[in-house]
């Protein structure tokens, strides 16, 4: 059992209090959304050279957001987030196995319009070696967006060469690409609590030792 001051619990309860204002503590005791998109890019370019040879390939990535997380701007119908988590992976004629691509700074807009809605992703990633930025507009069927906020969508959607482009830009070159078939996709799962300011404060606060706080644990089920 700790003993503890009640200015020391004071001092808790205004740490703890700040990062509930600021959204940092109760944004990670809700679920997370997975974005996915995946499927196979059409086998010929819209236009540029296709360096790393995406064209006909397989790709899959994963934007992670938590539902708690505040847009970086909205307006009428839309909303964007910044430096959202991404993975995933491409196949390249140049490499005889899929390459992992991530980004810790995608930026992710979700727009509900008139008569269809529409995501945009925008993300710095590295492949082959080289620093590339992936771009892609898809145009889903009307209703598939619940709200513009992190949400689970109403049903998957289908991708197909109408949905919209997807480029790469690499040194002031760019590549379009369409994809031939696939599908984007939302999972609500079970989010981790990773506040750091939360748990790598309390041992210095109340004298604990590291190993008597928790630093991970589930929050939501």
């Amino acid at each position: 059992m700790y003993v503890f001051s009640a200015r020391k619990a004071a001092l808790a309860m205004t740490i703890l209090a700040c990062l509930a204002a600021s959204g940092s503590l109760f944004a990670t005791t809700l679920p997370n959304v997975i974005y996915t998109a995946s499927g196979t890019f059409s086998s010929t370019p819209v236009s540029g050279n296709d360096l790393f040879e995406l064209a006909g390939n397989p790709f899959k990535i994963y934007i992670t957001a938590n539902e708690g997380t505040r847009p970086h701007t909205t307006g009428k119908g839309y909303a964007t987030y910044v430096d959202l988590r991404m993975k995933g992976s491409v196949t390249s004629g140049l490499s005889p196995t899929p390459i992992p691509i991530q980004s810790t700074h995608t930026f992710f807009v979700l727009a509900i319009g008139v008569d269809q809605d529409t995501i945009e992703i925008q993300a710095p990633v590295e492949v082959l070696q080289k620093s590339i930025t992936i771009s892609a507009k898809f145009v889903l069927p009307k209703g598939i967006l619940t709200k513009y906020t992190i949400w689970q969508f109403s049903g998957p959607a289908t991708l197909t060469p109408s949905s919209g482009p997807v480029s790469y830009s690499n040194s002031g070159a760019t590549t379009v690409l369409t994809v031939a078939t696939g599908s984007l996709v939302t999972h609500r799962v079970r989010a981790t609590v990773t506040s750091a300011a939360v748990f790598e404060s309390m041992p210095a606060l109340f004298g604990w030792s590291a190993d008597a706080v928790e630093s991970k644990y589930r929050v939501w089920s």
